[in-house]
């Protein structure tokens, strides 16, 4: 270390007066004292739940979650490895999927509800009707976002965090077509479709 370094001027600077000695008993004190603000005492006590519907299925985190436009589904995605699809005027389950082995971070309804799409953390993307019968399924890299095409119903896109966007559109007869749109190596995280659906 040279003789003026910037951590010998810091350290000339302190005074012995600034420094202050905390003993261990004082530490446990503040040890103590968070433990009670976690418990929720300082927060003001117990949560009041006035929900109007619980949808409890879900053994773990939920981590994503859709409505579809007409207001009478909801589909949520957890940390449980798996996806529900809800009725909202009664919290029943309309289905459960299946064939997720990791974490689902991202679901969406289509424009017309006909469809729902699933995704995990491992790249699994799986389309579904609304009635639970599966009718795609495709592997990626790790997903960063999921979006159906606003215009067209059976068009849906996706960004990975090798930086890459991939776009299928389903035809009527159930297969696929499939573009890719190659990155140069940055995550791709967001991504948006103009409402005119050609940007």
């Amino acid at each position: 270390m040279d003789d003026n370094s910037p951590l010998d001027d810091c350290m000339d600077d302190t005074n012995d007066d600034d420094i202050e000695i905390i003993e261990n008993e004082d530490i446990d004190d503040l040890d103590r004292s968070s433990d009670d603000e976690e418990d929720g005492d300082a927060i003001g006590g117990d949560l009041v739940d006035d929900s109007i519907h619980g949808f409890n299925g879900h053994k773990k985190a939920v981590l994503s979650c859709a409505l579809s436009s007409d207001r009478r589904y909801a589909v949520s995605g957890g940390e449980d490895d798996t996806a529900y699809v809800w009725r909202t005027d009664d919290s029943g389950v309309v289905f459960e999927t299946s064939g997720h082995k990791e974490s689902v971070v991202c679901v969406a309804f289509n424009g017309n509800d006909s469809y729902v799409s699933t995704a995990d953390m491992n790249g699994l993307i799986q389309i579904w009707t609304i009635n639970g019968e599966k009718v795609f399924d495709f592997e990626v890299d790790e997903i960063n976002w999921m979006s159906w095409h606003p215009m067209a119903n059976n068009v849906l896109m996706a960004g990975t965090a090798t930086g890459d966007a991939w776009m299928w559109k389903l035809n009527t007869n159930l297969t696929s077509d499939c573009k890719t749109f190659q990155s140069f190596g940055k995550s791709n995280c967001v991504a948006k479709c103009l409402s005119d659906g050609k940007r």
